[in-house]
């Protein structure tokens, strides 16, 4: 929804709502933060930031269930803010809703890959929605190794191995086993108590020692924390049932995990006292010469191992190239690589032959790209395109390809009558192709009683039956052109100058 502009009269009661409601939040009153905030928002319905800033007021005050629907009209706004759906997410945890909560929180993971408070709010969801494996695997993720160690003993062997084995390793302070949980259990027991210091003694023990930890006998009976029996679904027996701590209370790792979680700042990270006259915008875009470090990573997010598609342009512009098997490519431009593919100049095919002449417009050698993985490609100074062709015939000057499928028969070719001076390829079938290009090319329609000209350096290529032929056009010196005859599209690159134009 669209902010409503408040009138002149409106506008100085706004800001001073805005102003008072930050006021209240640095004096730690959040309740009384969400007020003026919702004083605010009478005033400008569709403002988002402020919005945000109820919604954080809410979650302060612990008014999870007023919190809510706030973070859900957030979404609604902005789907694609990843800080939103971590936010209501953390509100339905709060809430005691954890698959809820796990719903919301792969949702924002799935925006924001690099966001780590989504994996450990999500081990937190995962442990109270009794999916320990899943909550095991993402507190490592985490690096929240005394979180993971409250819940081995609810997992087999088997399955904490693989985990253990399926993470990636990293060297120094990175991914490491957490102490297995009957060492725990020895320490704690050696202090003949069970309470949350001893536990967080016999943690720092195990990190200081693991050797020992390791080899330490098992116990007959592991100590059972207060974390272990919260975050344990209840069962229908009444004796095993266990009550939910409250957060005043709750002394174990993930109680006090669950309990500290805090928002996403997001659409709220802004000097509110000082940007409250701009705030009747409604924007949520960031202030100007700062943006939020989850809108940075996932603005023009490049995601090479999601494509479903063997050639694709990523939202930025980059070409994305995922090799199953084989495809041919160029290399310039390519600024990483993932899992295992080699690279192989290529040559010509010409009259359904291979050839031994490499395959290399204007010295940019087009490679036999075979195994299993991706590549990614920036455009520079160019943009790329990637089309795919159903039963179709596209031609298009060599220089132009940079991709193609190893699906497609292909070929290479020359105008007639230019002596080999405008290499051409052509493909026919099924199969994607990725051009590259200074300036998106025009299409032009051709039609069979209306043959035209194009200038040599313009012609990029063509679609269907179109017949090109070298020309020289009278008056224009010794200026070669391309007479298309026939039905078709012919694709136009156009003038170096637009381009300029156009930057």
């Amino acid at each position: 929804m669209k902010s409503s502009e408040p009138s002149d009269v409106d506008r100085e009661e706004f800001e001073k709502a805005v102003v008072q409601g930050n006021e209240q939040l640095r004096l730690g009153q959040p309740g009384m933060a969400a007020l003026h905030f919702q004083h605010a928002l009478d005033l400008d319905t569709g403002n988002g930031r402020i919005l945000a800033m109820l919604g954080l007021a809410h979650f302060r005050a612990g008014q999870f269930a007023e919190a809510r629907p706030v973070y859900q009209a957030l979404i609604n706004r902005a789907p694609q803010d990843a800080s939103h759906r971590l936010n209501l997410g953390l509100v339905n945890l709060k809430l005691g809703d954890a698959e809820a909560a796990i719903a919301m929180l792969e949702s924002s993971r799935a925006i924001d890959p690099s966001s780590g408070r989504a994996v450990s709010y999500l081990g937190l969801a995962y442990a109270r929605a009794g999916r320990f494996p899943e909550a095991y695997r993402a507190f490592l993720l985490a690096g929240q190794n005394d979180l993971a160690a409250e819940i081995e003993q609810d997992l087999t062997l088997e399955q904490r191995t693989a985990i253990t084995n399926e993470l990636p390793r990293r060297g120094g302070a990175g991914l490491t086993e957490p102490p297995p949980m009957a060492a725990v259990a020895t320490a704690a027991a050696a202090t003949n108590t069970t309470d949350d210091a001893s536990v967080d003694a016999a943690f720092d023990a195990m990190d200081q020692a693991p050797g020992e930890a390791d080899g330490a006998a098992p116990t007959a009976e592991l100590v059972t924390t207060e974390s272990v029996r919260f975050v344990r679904p209840r069962t229908n027996d009444d004796s095993n049932a266990v009550a939910v701590p409250q957060a005043a209370t709750t002394a174990t790792a993930i109680s006090r995990a669950v309990a500290q979680a805090a928002p996403a700042l997001g659409a709220a990270r802004t000097d509110l006292a000082a940007h409250a006259g701009s705030l009747a915008a409604g924007s949520l875009d960031e202030p100007a010469g700062i943006v939020a470090l989850s809108v940075y990573a996932t603005t023009q997010l490049v995601r090479p191992d999601e494509s479903a598609h063997a050639l694709a342009v990523a939202p930025g512009g980059q070409l994305v190239v995922r090799v199953e098997q084989r495809l041919w490519s160029r290399r310039d431009g390519m600024v990483l690589t993932g899992g295992a593919i080699t690279f192989e100049p290529a040559t010509r095919r010409i009259r359904g032959q291979q050839s031994q002449e490499p395959f290399a417009p204007l010295g940019r050698d087009v490679m036999t790209v075979s195994g299993q993985g991706y590549f990614v490609v920036d455009a520079g100074d160019g943009v790329f395109a990637a089309v795919a062709l159903d039963d179709d015939i596209l031609y298009l000057r060599e220089d132009v390809v940079y991709a193609f499928e190893a699906t497609l028969r292909w070929e290479n070719g020359n105008v007639p009558g230019m002596r080999g001076q405008f290499g051409v390829v052509q493909f026919r079938g099924d199969g994607a192709v990725a051009l590259h290009t200074a300036l998106p090319l025009m299409r032009i329609k051709l039609s069979a009683a209306a043959p035209c000209t194009v200038p040599v350096a313009r012609l990029a290529g063509w679609i269907g039956r179109v017949v090109p032929r070298a020309v020289n056009v009278e008056g224009a010196g010794p200026i070669q052109s391309v007479e298309c005859s026939g039905e078709g599209v012919i694709l136009i690159e156009p003038p170096a100058r637009m381009a300029e134009s156009r930057r």
